[in-house]
């Protein structure tokens, strides 16, 4: 599973912990390009906590489920995320427990956010994304945080055996 291996920091300090947000970083991996045909055949998820100096928790508190698309992964699929069909026979991406994971986030970091968006909320109906705060809590994660968050992430994934990202 690509987040087991994220290294957890903790920042001390109990009222910073108390008052801090969630953040979801997210990730899919997909069939293809298309939201409309192609299907989400990895779903992962981290919480991180946050507030307004920045990061106060990366968590072990993470979702990471595969899902079986129905059909035979293109080889290519299979090379750039590792991800092969035994791996997705019978597996199916629990709803609920998607839901209720990205349930009261404040904001949703992803790599390539308007494209797994697009998946997750035609593919999962149930997953709602936090709406009004969005903008603004964005500017509050400066770039660097994003950036640190982000690469721990797919530091991860592509230390994974089955991953290698080249």
């Amino acid at each position: 599973h690509v987040m087991r291996g994220m290294s957890h920091m903790i920042v001390a300090n109990p009222e910073r912990r108390e008052a801090a947000r969630i953040a979801i970083v997210l990730d899919t991996e997909t069939t293809g390009l298309d939201s409309e045909v192609d299907k989400v055949i990895q779903l992962s998820m981290l919480k991180v906590l946050y507030d307004d100096e920045g990061i106060v928790e990366i968590t072990d508190d993470f979702f990471d489920q595969f899902q079986d698309p129905g059909a035979p992964l293109d080889p290519k699929i299979t090379k750039l995320t590792g991800i092969t069909d035994e791996m997705l026979k019978g597996q199916k991406i629990n709803e609920t427990e998607a839901a209720d994971f990205l349930a009261g986030a404040d904001l949703v970091i992803a790599h390539n956010a308007a494209f797994d968006r697009k998946f997750v909320e035609s593919q999962f109906r149930q997953m709602v994304f936090p709406k009004h705060k969005q903008k603004d809590e964005i500017k509050i994660l400066n770039e660097q945080d994003k950036i640190d968050i982000l690469n721990g992430f797919f530091d991860e994934i592509s230390k994974m055996p089955e991953n290698d990202l080249e």
